[in-house]
């Protein structure tokens, strides 16, 4: 992947003794910052593998020797040093999987419950992130494969087809995200009733972010090609996933590097922090713009009573002049409810644009640091591995968590996943009455065979 993921981030299998031994005597410290995004990124899963498990950084190898923190370093032992990472480590190896299943199922629900309430705008908006979502998450977990299953020669041909989907995937939620908060903003700035885009218009948009975003990830496609390797240790022949000879060079690198920055942070966070602020202040202006509008509609259909019972003398009068008091608590009603849904509306997509700000930050910074200045983000040996598998796992926390935050914030889907759950549950119960009838049925059909049976043979003695 050009900007998100990095080898060697990924939690090694253990290595047998004698290989890395071998390793320890032949691999050498990462490279300075050669162009690429992450200047450690690994050619092969052996060199990714050698510079997780492989020799520590010392100060006469370029390390960071001496005292850090008012701890002399060079009096620690490796596994003292490294204590924290092996810690978070295990942590994660089993807390990923359970993220990732969890956030699938979630959005699974999600996608259900979108797909059976009347559509606006906001539903296909939200239908298309969470669909970009589930499979990001889906992508994920595939990726995290290799340190749960043995080696796969077919798993090493299409790791790096799955890595360029989950980017593109990753640019499609982004980019889905941004446009619904852009929309959202301006129909507040500009006191709109409806929103600029119909539910169809609003599909065709996510259409377009999708495909967009699929020709900003092409070239990545491309990056990754399957080559045989023989492997001392077991005496094979394997296939390496390795980085392209094309994808390999610096300018390839660093053209690509920016781009990727661009499209997924120098452009969205500005905008993403903007929208956030205009959010906030549309919705205390929304109230006060809604119940304008009601006076004036109130003002309309009183004068539009007052005008049809204008001849109808005394009775007429009363009769008319009571339509509007009636009209009148139903309009308001109608507003609060309508007051209630725009918030609570206005409130979820500052809280989605807030969260991934935050969970995603940390991640982002990690890899643009590392790859501008990659000496300056390694103070402590293994450190960027360490950090960046704690940050991954909080930015796909923030897609596995979008069932909860539309349950909170999304009155209209809250209402259609209750009855969801109750048209389950009823067809549940209907089904187990019918297995109990036809239960009971053959129980009477097989003791009345029985007592006919039993009859028939005590009349023939």
């Amino acid at each position: 992947m050009a900007f998100f993921y990095d080898d060697t981030a990924t939690v090694p299998l253990p290595l047998d003794p004698e290989l890395e031994r071998w390793f320890s005597a032949n691999m050498s410290p990462s490279s300075p910052f050669d162009g690429s995004l992450t200047s450690n990124i690994s050619k092969s899963s052996a060199n990714k593998t050698a510079q997780v498990s492989g020799p520590l950084l010392t100060a006469d190898q370029g390390g960071v020797g001496g005292v850090i923190a008012g701890v002399d370093v060079n009096h620690l032992t490796v596994e003292q040093r490294q204590a924290w990472m092996y810690t978070s480590q295990g942590i994660l190896y089993y807390a990923f999987p359970i993220e990732i299943v969890c956030g699938i199922v979630g959005g699974l629900l999600s996608l259900a419950t979108l797909g059976r309430q009347k559509k606006s705008s906001n539903d296909s908006y939200l239908i298309g992130f969470t669909m970009a979502a589930v499979l990001l998450l889906a992508c994920g977990g595939t990726l995290k494969l290799q340190d749960y299953t043995p080696h796969s020669n077919d798993y090493q041909r299409l790791y790096g087809y799955v890595k360029s989907a989950n980017d593109w995937l990753w640019y499609s939620a982004l980019w889905i995200l941004v446009v619904m908060t852009l929309e959202r903003g301006l129909t507040l700035i500009q006191n709109r009733n409806r929103t600029f885009c119909s539910a169809v218009q609003a599909s065709v948009v996510v259409a377009m972010v999708f495909s967009v975003c699929l020709i900003s990830a092409l070239p990545e496609f491309w990056e990754y090609e399957a080559i045989e390797t023989f492997d001392y240790v077991s005496n094979r022949t394997l296939v390496m996933s390795h980085v392209s000879p094309t994808a390999d060079s610096p300018e390839y690198r660093i053209l690509y590097f920016w781009y990727s920055i661009t499209i997924t942070v120098f452009l969205p966070y500005p905008i993403m922090v903007v929208m956030t602020i205009v959010l906030g202040q549309g919705m205390r202006h929304s109230r006060h713009s809604l119940k304008r509008r009601l006076i004036q509609q109130q003002q309309q259909q009183h004068k539009h009573s007052t005008n049809a019972s204008g001849g109808g003398g005394a009775l007429g009068g009363a009769l008319g002049g009571g339509a509007p008091g009636g009209g009148s608590g139903g309009a308001e009603s109608t507003l609060s409810r309508k007051i209630s849904e725009e918030l609570h509306l206005t409130r979820l997509y500052i809280v989605m644009v807030l969260l991934y700000l935050l969970l995603s930050a940390p991640l982002t910074f990690l890899i643009i640091t590392n790859g501008i200045t990659p000496y300056w983000s390694w103070p402590v040996d293994n450190l960027y591995n360490g950090l960046y598998l704690i940050f991954e796992f909080v930015f796909y926390f923030y897609f596995s968590i979008q069932l909860p935050l539309y349950l909170s914030y999304y009155d209209k889907f809250r209402h259609s996943f209750i009855e969801l759950c109750c048209c389950c549950c009823c067809c549940w119960r209907g089904r187990r009455r019918r297995r109990h009838r036809r239960n009971s049925k053959h129980k009477e059909r097989s003791s009345s065979l029985r007592k006919q049976v039993k009859d028939d043979f005590l009349y023939k003695r």
